[in-house]
């Protein structure tokens, strides 16, 4: 058959070109080195090269953590209701959302305000007899207007005019 195909030789030389299958003994060996991996040993080579900013953060850290172990603490220490304001002050404090206000009944805030605003007008009477001013806050809204006045187009009186061309005659 190889003679009716014209194949006599050429099988011969494609066998020699193919490789010969591994033997048991000369099995090469291919390592894989995941790259993600690759970069976890470079950092903890590189960290354990640390400069002194990094141990001084290291040791804020510590401080910041024995800081937050005393104030715990001390807030064992105290009684049970101060003990729950302490840890929602220190919660607070740490960066959590304060607590809502709780539930006042209208007619008992109403009260409570009224008695706020004579407590503060008896202060103001004492303050005015003794002497003292009373500091000023500084109303926001109100400058903002008054500057307000002053922006975009003015009607302005004959005698104001008047007045101006006769001092720039004199």
């Amino acid at each position: 058959m190889r003679i009716e195909l014209d194949l006599g030789d050429a099988c011969d030389e494609r066998a020699d070109e193919q490789p010969e299958p591994p033997r048991q003994g000369s099995v090469s060996v291919v390592l894989f080195q995941d790259p993600s991996k690759r970069k976890t040993k470079k950092r903890l080579s590189e960290e354990k090269d640390v400069p002194n900013d990094v141990q001084q953060s290291a040791n804020e850290i510590d401080f910041k953590k024995a800081r937050y172990d005393v104030l715990k603490f001390g807030i064992k220490g105290l009684e049970k209701p101060k003990q729950e304001a302490a840890k929602i002050a220190l919660a607070v404090q740490l960066g959590a959302k304060p607590p809502k206000k709780k539930y006042v009944n209208y007619k008992e805030l109403i009260h409570e305000r009224k008695e706020q605003k004579i407590k503060d007008r008896e202060e103001r009477i004492v303050n005015a007899k003794t002497g003292v001013k009373p500091k000023r806050q500084g109303n926001t809204m109100h400058r903002k207007t008054h500057h307000a006045r002053h922006e975009g187009v003015h009607v302005v009186s004959k005698e104001l005019i008047s007045k101006v061309r006769q001092k720039k005659i004199k």
